[in-house]
């Protein structure tokens, strides 16, 4: 017997709607196995009974370990859905703005007005960037063609789980919004010697498109609620 999606907010819409959602609520155990459950497994099944409605910090930790499960078990679709809803748990929700008063505005501080405003993204936005997130390695490089280049390396016993994907970039305001070209990723498995290394994952060429928030630093940036650091090798 195999589990079906699980919603923590909405019960009883099952379906292709649910499977599509990006709500970071929606927790995909349909990949999980039915029987002989593992750790891991048993971990990510406790963390979804024990998760709290509205709680998002905990909805994306989740997420992020489904994602990860389902990377490291060649599940590239399942894993893409999982990172997505981690992402948008990331995007903070803004406040309401105040109505406005007729009062007059007294003048800010002098060490506000001090500060230097943070960095103005350029036309020609390009770099490489890599952060840790939740055990992987991941990198980004984004050329001034407007391509870029992601991949993620999740090390485990014996094995190393590689993965990537490339396609085009544009900024749009506070958000970054990219269409993913090409994927591919598996489990690197050791031979004989480091020449013998034999990926066994499998590629895939289908267009997916996707808005991250995007924030510039002074030595990095931000996307999607992670750090990223500027590459310098």
């Amino acid at each position: 017997m195999r589990f079906l999606l699980l919603s923590v907010t909405v019960c009883g819409l099952a379906g292709l709607g649910a499977a599509q959602s990006n709500d970071p609520e929606w927790f995909d155990m349909s990949g999980l196995p039915g029987q002989d459950v593992g750790v891991a497994e048993q971990q990510i099944l406790d963390s979804i009974h024990s998760h709290k409605p509205g709680d998002w910090t905990d909805a994306v930790r989740i997420q992020s370990k489904l994602g990860r499960y389902y990377s490291e078990i060649g599940d590239k679709v399942r894993a893409n859905r999982a990172y997505r809803r981690a992402a948008a748990g990331d995007e903070p929700v803004l406040p309401t703005p105040p109505p406005v008063s007729a009062a007059p505005v007294p003048d800010a501080p002098a060490f506000l007005t001090q500060c230097p405003p943070p960095p103005v993204p350029k036309a020609d936005f390009s770099g490489k960037y890599w952060a840790y997130q939740d055990g992987a390695l991941h990198e980004w490089e984004f050329h001034k063609d407007r391509t870029f280049l992601h991949t993620w390396i999740a090390n485990g016993p014996g094995t190393t789980v590689h993965n990537s994907e490339t396609g085009t970039f544009r900024l749009n305001g506070q958000f970054l919004l990219l269409e993913v070209t090409s994927s591919t990723g598996g489990p690197v498995v050791p031979g004989a010697s480091e020449q013998a290394r034999q990926s066994v994952g499998e590629a895939d060429r289908s267009s997916e498109f996707r808005r991250l928030r995007i924030r510039f630093l002074q030595e990095g940036i931000v996307i999607g609620g992670v750090e990223l650091r500027i590459k310098r090798w």
